[in-house]
């Protein structure tokens, strides 16, 4: 009985263990972090680096500097670009003109290749990859494989 408790402490432990290097592996760097503000910015939520707090020091602070730099990228986007936000009942619109074709990426997955345009790179990446990923298994549809350029 102690074998198989011990064999059970084990393992949950390095499930723990494992899911936490997944977590600072996925989240506690520049690019991810980048990514996170970019997107909270263009969601409107408010600048939020509290999440980095559990990443290790040596790393906190390139997660933290992404953060805020990707959100600061993002605001310009909403500012300069035409949208419409809604908000519970009432649409709020922003004056603008949006270029949903600003960006071009492709990415090739076996012998098909995808296209798709975005306003900003970084949707342009996410509407070829949706593309891809209705076709095939996520794993063969990975963003860091699109190439994309300005339209």
């Amino acid at each position: 009985m102690k074998l198989i408790s011990f064999i059970f402490l084990s393992t949950f432990l390095f499930s723990c263990a494992q899911m936490e290097q997944d977590f600072v592996n996925h989240t506690c760097n520049y690019d991810a972090a980048f990514e996170a503000g970019h997107n909270d910015s263009r969601e409107l939520k408010k600048l939020n680096t509290s999440q980095y707090q559990n990443c290790p020091e040596e790393k906190r602070k390139d997660a933290v500097n992404g953060y805020r730099e990707g959100y600061a990228k993002g605001k310009p986007l909403i500012e300069k670009s035409g949208t419409s936000i809604q908000i519970g009942g009432t649409t709020i619109n922003i004056p603008g003109k949006k270029n949903n074709k600003a960006y071009f990426c492709e990415l090739s997955a076996f012998t098909d290749n995808f296209e798709a345009f975005g306003p900003t790179q970084l949707e342009a990446t996410m509407n070829v990859v949706k593309l891809c990923r209705a076709k095939h298994n996520e794993m063969h549809c990975d963003k860091d494989d699109v190439e994309c350029r300005a339209n």
